[in-house]
Formats: structure tokens, sequence, C-alpha cells
């Protein structure tokens, strides 16, 4: 069932295209490029990762990217800020699986 669910969410919503440079610098309405993003504040996020947690759809454990974080910090300040500049995300960014979790009550009524 909830590979059925996920089959379904990707199909509506992720586009099976990878991320290509625009043809033109799109300039959003919303003043996005005037955020900066620094090397600094992404190597903080990647080392505050728990490394305990899954890996996410791209298969990236969280433990490689906190002990790469001095690394990869630099690469993913381009990439977010890039993002930022042009007002376009990478299709594949936007991929999420979705798993349903038991919390309480009848399981049964969960399945339902």
């Amino acid at each position: 069932m909830c590979e059925t669910l996920n089959e379904k969410f990707q199909s509506v919503f992720v586009q099976k295209e990878i991320f290509r440079k625009p043809d033109t610098i799109r300039i959003p309405e919303n003043n996005i490029e005037h955020i900066e993003v620094s090397k600094d504040e992404v190597e903080k996020m990647l080392k505050e990762l728990n490394k305990n947690k899954a890996v996410g759809p791209d298969g990236v454990s969280p433990w490689v990217l906190r002990e790469c974080s001095h690394e990869l910090s630099i690469l993913l300040q381009l990439i977010f800020q890039a993002f930022l500049f042009t007002g376009v995300v990478a299709d594949v960014w936007k991929k999420a699986n979705i798993v349903p979790i038991y919390k309480s009550g009848s399981r049964e009524d969960s399945l339902n």
C-alpha cells in the first residue's frame, strides 16, 4: 500500500528530468536573489545532521554528509546560491518518499 502511494505521489509531483542550466537567467519576482548562503552556514547545518537517521531518497547517508561537511559545504553553497539567484530548483530535489507511520489506535484502521 505504501509503495502504491509513493508511486502515485511521484507520478504526479516529480518529473523525470534532471537539473539543467536554464537557457536564460530568470530574475525572481520575490527578491530571493538577495539572500546570501555562506559556506560556514552550510557546513554548520551539515555538522548538525543526526548521523543515526536513515538515508534520504538520494541514498546518501547523513553520516557521510556530516563527516564530509567541510569538503561538501562549498559545493552545496554554490548550488544553493544558484537556485536562489535563478529561481530554479532541480526537479530531483523535489522528490520525496512518503511512508505512513503507525502511531496509535487500531493498526487495521490505519490501513483503510
